[in-house]
């Protein structure tokens, strides 16, 4: 927070202020102690003065400051309600604090703790003052990073998310420790940047609500129907938000086993009744001519993103303006910020998903009953051919012995004769 005293009036002061919330008014009351301190308590409104804190949000502030290191410590706390908890205020430049020493840092080593904080605050201020590429694209990246994770915290917050759209515990503590370093002024610009976000989010609703039958979350943004796993009359299907659309999922109560090379659509829009059959019969022919497409042309399709060549699994606009032909690989599709070369496609347009075709575990009785009675068919008729191969090749063997015991017989025959023959000449 940052903030600057305007009027002082004996022991009473008055003055504006700054965070990452908004701008704040404060008026507080300072008491010299015996150690050269200070005492003060300070009232701090978001708004509106401190005098109407009953109709806005007001913290109150407790503590004592050390004038020699300039540092105010005490306890905070909502006006009307017990304390709440510690604070700290330093005085340094703002610039100059995200690249501040933790505790731990300065314990283990203090001169090069000093050191490093010294020598990256200057590098930063040098990097600012040039307007070097590096210092943009680095703000560039920790602004989106933070109003990600900010819109994120603002829907766990506001609607019913489970599984992987809850932030981890490392990710509240990146957006946490990032919100601390930021600049109070920057800092209400992400957090106005993810309001705005999360005002232009479209929230699926259906007659009961829309939940992801992969994470039983509502589904907020992104929408995956799969046009597979669908009644016949096209009233029910699986839905998946869009940190589950990559996985597999089951819905018991109508039977279908979801796979993520199944023929759907994804849109960001709230899909109406009146207009539910016409999207998705236009866009079950338009994935039938995509693939077609594919696989039967000789020019090579490429990305209208990054102009790399189109391989399945791939995404097609199903929207009238970008034609048939607006392919987008599947890398870029999972970009939020990717640019598109054909200037009639925006991030917003729905699109179908092309994949090669895995026929589903998902069985039913008579199915498996009919598999099973197949097989043990086949088993059979496998079993009864190689016996009668065993009976031909013992057959064989039988008559091979018999031949020549045969044969045996007859030459014991003719030994006989010849030992008879010898004994009556002598």
């Amino acid at each position: 927070m940052q903030f600057n005293i305007i009027h002082t009036e004996g022991s009473k002061l008055r003055g504006t202020g700054i965070d990452r919330l908004d701008v704040y008014h404060m008026e507080g009351e300072v008491t010299l102690t015996a150690e050269n301190g200070l005492d003060l308590i300070l009232k701090v409104a978001y708004g509106l003065q401190p005098s109407k804190s009953d109709e806005t949000f007001a913290f109150e502030f407790t503590g004592s400051l050390n004038t020699s290191t300039l540092e105010l410590k005490g306890t905070w706390a909502v006006v009307g309600y017990p304390p709440a908890g510690p604070f700290v205020l330093i005085r340094r430049p703002t610039f100059a604090y995200p690249f501040l020493y933790s505790k731990s840092e300065l314990s283990e080593n203090r001169a090069r703790a000093r050191w490093k904080f010294a020598i990256t605050t200057i590098r930063q201020q040098v990097r600012r003052q040039w307007w070097s590429w590096s210092y943009f694209k680095d703000r560039m990246e920790q602004r989106k990073r933070y109003v990600e994770l900010r819109l994120r915290m603002d829907i766990e917050q506001l609607y019913s998310v489970n599984g992987a759209a809850r932030l981890s515990s490392d990710e509240i503590l990146e957006l946490n420790s990032t919100g601390e370093r930021l600049h109070p002024a920057d800092g209400r610009y992400y957090i106005s940047l993810a309001k705005k976000a999360m005002r232009m989010l479209c929230i699926h609703r259906g007659l009961f609500g829309l939940y992801c039958d992969g994470c039983y979350s509502g589904i907020i943004g992104q929408r995956l129907i799969c046009l597979d796993c669908m009644t016949a009359d096209l009233s029910n299907n699986v839905d998946m938000c869009e940190f589950c659309m990559d996985h597999t999922a089951s819905n018991e109560s109508l039977s279908f086993e979801h796979h993520p090379s199944h023929n759907s659509l994804l849109i960001f829009r709230t899909l109406y009744n009146r207009k539910r059959k016409v999207t998705i019969t236009n866009a079950r022919a338009l994935i039938t001519a995509g693939k077609e497409t594919l696989g039967s042309s000789d020019n090579k399709i490429e990305c209208v993103s990054c102009s790399c060549p189109i391989e399945m699994p791939c995404w097609l606009c199903i929207e009238w303006e970008c034609g048939n032909d607006t392919f987008i690989c599947a890398a870029c599709q999972k970009k939020k910020d990717a640019a598109y070369k054909r200037y009639s496609h925006t991030s917003t347009h729905s699109l179908v998903r092309l994949s090669h075709t895995v026929a589903s575990s998902k069985q039913t009785v008579e199915e498996t009953l009919g598999s099973l009675n197949s097989r043990l068919t086949e088993d059979l008729a496998d079993v009864r051919s190689r016996v009668e191969k065993l009976e031909a090749r013992v057959d064989q063997r039988i008559t091979a012995v018999e031949q020549r015991l045969s044969k045996m017989e007859e030459l014991l025959l003719q030994v006989f004769t010849s030992v008879s023959s010898l004994q009556s000449s002598s």
